[in-house]
């Protein structure tokens, strides 16, 4: 083999150049030049003079201490911190360099205004869901079964079998407010302001659950108090069970005060409902007992942090007093043999399951007797009918008196 050939597959090898080491990671002449030349990393006194500087000169643009302070939660924080105290300090004079400065600083202010606004939507979901969560927890204020008359299936309406009854679970919530009852509280818009995260506020509650308890207490008095002031004082009996299962009183352990708010002449009007955000297509002579009151309460209806502003006023300020079917109602009642009748009897919003197999097609709505309307109605719905009647027999009867027209009024407690 000629002496001038390389071997098949073998690799050329370089010889080092003369002059020059061998070997790799050897520093070179230009490489120390860099070291020398690379500034020392800043001490503590530089940076804090830095950090200094930088936030007199926000100062004097007119931001405020609680405007550049971060909060802990924030994942910028450590960008902040970065930007006021960076490892190498820049000539603050180059208005460049301060203007670049200013520009990351107020991107990083607006992102952080992004973090609290989405943070306190956070915290207002958390306090919902423990509100609720309480409200859910609270005993119900009466439980029992009903012994509703009705009709079996198949069995021609409106003549049900005289010995034909059907039990129904009835219960009866206690009254808890909303968001929008609790919002304006010391101790809740304490816990909505906190700038904090969402777990911190679930602590912060759980720490003042004595406290929240007491001013739940006195929403609740400060509700019953309003609705009592609207129903008449009452002598002797209050309530007198008559179609409750096994022939017990549920509602013996209760105050009279309560009692009078579970008759079935206890009846309140909602104050203007057409022009609330919150009912749709509610009619303006709808009477509504205790239990309506809780059930459509507005506080409940506040889901999100931005309804909050659409509430006017307080919930319990939309209720009024309503002789006209408190008056009817009693009439009913003593037309009926029941005068001291709980709603919760008399109505038929119950909920449960049947103590025969299949379902009833008799639901226990009232029918008016007196007029051509044949539709079912609910005990309120009852009402309401006898006060829109006679409200327009009491209107029409000038009219038709100039025209001798004669009219009588169907639904007069006198018929």
């Amino acid at each position: 083999m000629p002496a001038d050939r390389r071997p098949r597959g073998g690799k050329a090898r370089a010889t080092p150049l003369e002059g020059h080491p061998k070997g790799r990671g050897k520093k070179t002449a230009s490489d120390a030049q860099v070291v020398e030349n690379k500034k020392p990393a800043p001490t503590d006194e530089e940076k804090a003079a830095y950090r200094s500087e930088i936030e007199q000169r926000f100062a004097e643009l007119g931001w405020t201490e609680k405007r550049m302070d971060f909060p802990t939660w924030s994942s910028l924080k450590s960008e902040w911190l970065a930007l006021l105290e960076p490892n190498e300090l820049k000539d603050l004079n180059d208005d460049k360099v301060w203007d670049n400065i200013k520009q990351c600083v107020q991107f990083l202010q607006d992102r952080v205004k992004t973090e609290r606004e989405k943070q306190k939507e956070l915290r207002f979901n958390r306090l919902n869901r423990l509100l609720s969560a309480l409200k859910k927890d609270s005993p119900p204020l009466v439980a029992f079964d009903l012994r509703r008359l009705g009709k079996p299936p198949f069995t021609e309406y409106p003549c049900p079998p005289l010995d034909y009854t059907e039990l129904k679970k009835i219960s009866h919530e206690t009254a808890f407010p909303g968001m929008a009852d609790v919002h304006k509280w010391p101790i809740i818009r304490s816990l909505l302001e906190a700038d904090t995260t969402a777990d911190q506020l679930e602590q912060d509650f759980n720490s003042r659950r004595e406290e929240i308890d007491t001013m739940v207490s006195q929403w609740r008095d400060k509700l019953h108090t309003r609705l009592l002031g609207f129903l008449p004082k009452l002598e002797g009996e209050v309530l007198q069970p008559t179609l409750v299962a096994d022939g017990s009183d549920p509602f013996k352990d209760l105050s009279d005060d309560m009692k009078r708010l579970l008759r079935a002449d206890s009846l309140f009007l909602v104050y203007d409902w057409n022009e609330s955000p919150y009912i749709i297509n509610s009619s303006r002579n709808q009477p509504y007992t205790y239990q309506d009151i809780l059930r459509i309460h507005p506080g409940d209806s506040v889901y999100r942090l931005g309804d909050l502003s659409k509430q006017a006023e307080s919930p319990i300020d939309s209720i009024r007093a309503y002789p006209a079917a408190q008056a009817i109602a009693r009439e009913l009642m003593m037309s009926i043999g029941r005068p001291n009748a709980s709603y919760l009897e008399l109505g038929c919003e119950t909920e449960g399951e049947c103590d025969w197999e299949g379902e009833s097609s008799y639901s226990g709505k009232w029918i008016c007797a007196r007029c051509i309307d044949a539709r079912p109605k609910t005990w309120q719905e009852m009402v309401e009918h006898y006060v829109v009647e006679r409200q327009t027999y009491q209107s029409s009867r000038a009219e038709l008196a100039k025209r001798k027209i004669t009219y009588h009024d169907l639904h007069s407690s006198s018929k």
